[in-house]
């Protein structure tokens, strides 16, 4: 069975969301579109919770989670880098002392902050370092 156009489907088949949930679901997913297909790593708030993941096809993520979670969910911050795995395992380590579960933590002001000021490895490196990691050797 072909999905409708618009709907989103999980690797089973499954629909799980569409394109049009994501925009009326929150203005905060409006501009998604133009990161589909990168490689990215991703905030988003439920509540008092707040999920950091990586994901190549954020549409389909992001339409999977309005599918499964019943409550209001806010995309915070996008990352987009080709180094989006070692920033995603950094930030969960970083914030290991606020973590609920794997994905899952219970973070501050300050800490939505530290992460909105980065924009790819270099500032990361920074927060994480204090200085500026060459990752290109």
């Amino acid at each position: 069975m072909a999905p409708r156009k618009g709907t989103i489907n999980n690797p089973n088949g499954r629909p799980v969301g569409s394109r049009n949930n994501i925009s009326e679901h929150d203005e905060s997913m409006i501009d998604i579109e133009k990161y589909d297909g990168e490689k990215i790593v991703y905030v988003i708030r439920c509540n008092d919770r707040y999920k950091i993941g990586r994901t190549k096809n954020i549409i389909t993520r992001v339409a999977g989670f309005i599918g499964q979670i019943p409550y209001k969910i806010e995309l915070i911050h996008i990352i987009a880098s080709k180094d989006y795995f070692i920033i995603e395992k950094g930030l969960h380590r970083m914030y290991k002392d606020k973590q609920i579960h794997y994905e899952g933590f219970l973070l501050d002001d300050n800490d939505i902050e530290n992460i909105k000021s980065i924009k790819g490895i270099k500032d990361f490196s920074k927060i994480l370092f204090g200085t500026v990691v060459n990752n290109n050797k």
